[in-house]
């Protein structure tokens, strides 16, 4: 019953059953062959196996709960020896690994009379790009779903991703003016055509008379802030974007499988929000803020995620590469055949409610909204 409750994240039941196992445990005679089992269990400690690089020092922190978000403290300094083995309270921790150009966060969760452990060692780049506009997410075991399976979520279970570098913010006008312009500049206006943002049949996008696009009010008279996240695109739109960003600078961009955006959305402990389990609707971009569009990307700073992404949990929702019917979350495939997109995280004009990064919403591929944009990812830099 008491691992049934920290399943279901109940924390009044979890303390309930803890408490009544303690007072089994007291009672049973000391040489009972399930005494020292009980005692063992109550003594709520982990384990962590992991191999980092040799010349890496790391900073363990161990999120606690402050202000109803998780925030990380001081636990101790760590070297490649002391994480081969080492034995923890039970909770939810994070390496840091200190760089002169920011760090790389590791997180990890520590639960009882288990070892956190990975299949390979620990791999820690060396350089973050100096643009800050990339985050790293390490390779590993995470928690994705939720135990009801409730709002489109895979079943709850935890599942192996490979390391990755993804966009901290979503595409922006500014940055995707880029692209169709580019376009235009190499002939080909009728795919820039294509992928421009529309609301309907309203063009979002102005053009001049040598076919290139610039960012114009919008039907109310509102100038719109270029670092706003781009809408009105369709998935079809947001791969195109991908492959003439992997042109221009050699990398493979996509976008993310949705698994990879989740475990960049809530590290692995399967917190409910970036920023824990508890919403409080003035963290995010959602309709509680009174958001009449979507924001600037730097805005509401405490929606980022363990590892440093923004804008998970409100502003606009991302598209993702799989298929919405896509049920075993192991399975990376899709087909261009299947309509049946997918869209992850909360936006501007949804109610906090419909945040929780878990959640799988059907949208249609060839589909376009105000508060559906996109960020990319590339499994190398």
């Amino acid at each position: 019953r008491h691992q049934n409750a920290v399943q279901r994240r109940n924390i009044l039941e979890e303390a309930r059953f803890e408490e009544l196992l303690m007072h089994h445990t007291k009672a049973l005679h000391k040489q009972h062959d399930k005494r020292q089992n009980f005692m063992d269990y109550l003594a709520g400690q982990g384990h962590i196996a992991i191999e980092i690089p040799e010349n890496r020092d790391a900073i363990l922190e161990k999120y606690v709960v402050q202000n109803r978000r998780y925030q990380p403290v001081l636990v101790e300094r760590c070297d490649h020896n002391s994480l081969k083995k080492k034995t923890l309270p039970i909770g939810k921790y994070r390496l840091r690994f200190p760089q002169s150009d920011g760090s790389i966060i590791y997180p990890i969760i520590i639960r009882r009379q288990e070892t956190w452990t990975s299949p390979n060692p620990i791999s820690i780049p060396t350089k973050i790009p100096t643009n800050r506009k990339l985050v790293y997410v390490p390779e590993g075991t995470c928690e994705v779903g939720h135990v009801s399976g409730h709002h489109g979520a895979w079943m709850k279970q935890n599942i192996h991703v490979d390391s990755f570098w993804i966009q901290r913010y979503p595409v922006t006008h500014q940055e995707y003016l880029e692209f169709l312009n580019h376009l235009v500049d190499q002939g080909k206006r009728m795919v820039a055509s294509q992928c421009a943002p529309t609301n309907g049949d309203i063009q979002i996008y102005g053009r001049v008379a040598g076919g290139h696009y610039f960012l114009c009010p919008d039907v109310q008279g509102r100038m719109i802030d270029p670092n706003t996240p781009v809408t009105c695109i369709d998935w079809y739109a947001a791969t195109q974007y991908a492959k003439w960003k992997s042109i221009q600078d050699g990398k493979r961009w996509r976008l993310p499988w949705g698994v990879e955006w989740e475990k960049a959305a809530r590290g692995v402990d399967g917190r409910h929000f970036p920023w824990g389990d508890f919403m409080e609707s003035s963290w995010c971009a959602s309709l509680e803020t009174g958001c009449e569009t979507p924001q600037p990307i730097d805005s509401f700073p405490i929606d980022h995620s363990p590892y440093g992404v923004r804008g998970m949990a409100g502003n606009v929702s991302d598209w993702v590469l799989d298929s919405y019917n896509l049920s075993n979350p192991n399975l990376k495939i899709t087909s261009l055949s299947n309509m049946n997109g997918c869209v992850r995280g909360g936006s501007w004009n949804k109610p906090s409610s419909q945040s929780a990064l878990y959640s799988r919403n059907l949208m249609e591929r060839s589909q376009r909204n105000v508060n559906v944009g996109f960020r990319i990812l590339c499994q190398k830099i």
